[in-house]
Order: C-alpha cells, then sequence, then structure tokens
C-alpha cells in the first residue's frame, strides 16, 4: 500500500494520507474502505451474513474450525457487504427489507447502483448470472454422464450390468473428488 506524509507549511504537522483516504468518498458514498470490503465480500456466502447458532459454536470448538466469517463491527461496512453478498447470490431479487436496511445505514440509490455494478463487474458467470438451480444441477449431470459411459464401456468388456455399474460409479465418485475447482475472488 502506497503510504505518503504530506509536510504542511510550518512543518509542524504531517498528514497520514491513507487514513484519510479511507475516511473520505471519492464519489457517492462509497469510500475505498467500503470497496475494499465489497472485494472481500465476493467470496463470501450466506451464512456469514448470520451469527452462529450454539451446536455451530460447539461444533466449531470441538474440532478447531475457526473459518466461518463473521458479521463486521462497523455497521457502515457491513450494510454494503451484506448488501453485496445478497445481491451476488439472490440477483436482483432482493428484499424491500434489505434496500431499506442498506439506505438506513446511509447508502443511497447512487450507491447501491455503484455496489450492483461492482459486483457485476467482478462476478462473470455467476449462479446468479447463469439461472438460478443450473448450476448446482451440472456437477451432478457430469457425474451421471460419467458413469454411463464407463458402465457402458465396462459393460463391454465385463458383460455384467450390475457390476459394471458398481465399479463405474466407484470410479467415477473418485474422479470429481479428485477435481478441486478454482477459487473464484
Amino acid at each position: 500500500m502506497f503510504h505518503s506524509t504530506i509536510q504542511l507549511q510550518d512543518a509542524t504537522q504531517s498528514l497520514d494520507m491513507p487514513a484519510i483516504a479511507a475516511r473520505v468518498p471519492v464519489r457517492g458514498g462509497l469510500t475505498p474502505l467500503h470497496r475494499q470490503v465489497i472485494r472481500l465480500s465476493l467470496g463470501d456466502q450466506k451464512n456469514s451474513l448470520k451469527k452462529a447458532g450454539r451446536m455451530m459454536r460447539i461444533a466449531m470448538r470441538l474440532t478447531g474450525d475457526h473459518s466461518r466469517k463473521n458479521s463486521l463491527a462497523d455497521p457502515r461496512l457491513e450494510a454494503p457487504r451484506r448488501y453485496a453478498i445478497l445481491y451476488r447470490l439472490n440477483g436482483s431479487a432482493l428484499d424491500e427489507t434489505e434496500q431499506s436496511r442498506i439506505a438506513e445505514a446511509g447508502f443511497d440509490a447512487l450507491d447501491r447502483r455503484e455496489i450492483r455494478a461492482f459486483v457485476d463487474r467482478h462476478v462473470a458467470g455467476s449462479a446468479r448470472l447463469a439461472g438460478k438451480g443450473w448450476s448446482s444441477l451440472l456437477p451432478v449431470a457430469a457425474l451421471v454422464a460419467i458413469t454411463a459411459i464407463l458402465t457402458t464401456l465396462m459393460w463391454q468388456v465385463v458383460e455384467d450390468l450390475m457390476i459394471s455399474t458398481i465399479v463405474a460409479g466407484f470410479l467415477s465418485v473418485t474422479l470429481v473428488s479428485l477435481h478441486r475447482p478454482s477459487r473464484h475472488a
């Protein structure tokens, strides 16, 4: 990060520009800090918007898993983060309560439009843009297709449908579990 110091005429005071830039909006009501929070929220899921329940907290303590993201302490930063996550996951079908929640936090229609444009620009090909449901069915359809092809090939060799289906299913699940999709940020 670029840090610069501006010396005033009397050389007795200096200003820290990154601290000021984080608080002063460039245009509209979104500061560079708000934009950074929105950028970081592009990988967050809906469960990061609510507090962990009692059983989840117990499970997290037992397993040592502390990867669950919590909401931000500053409501002025949490509002655009929440709005960006819900817009990314639900599209334009946001509740009126969410529209009023971000408006109460001090963000006007121009700010909401900027958040939506930012999310659209950075999340091409997401489930919201591809249509609801299809993105979650695609891996299942691929697994079924791979299993059917392997079953047909093995059936010609083994000549037993049950054995070839079981082995093909096992191989398909193994191949799918080896695939690691890249993280979209």
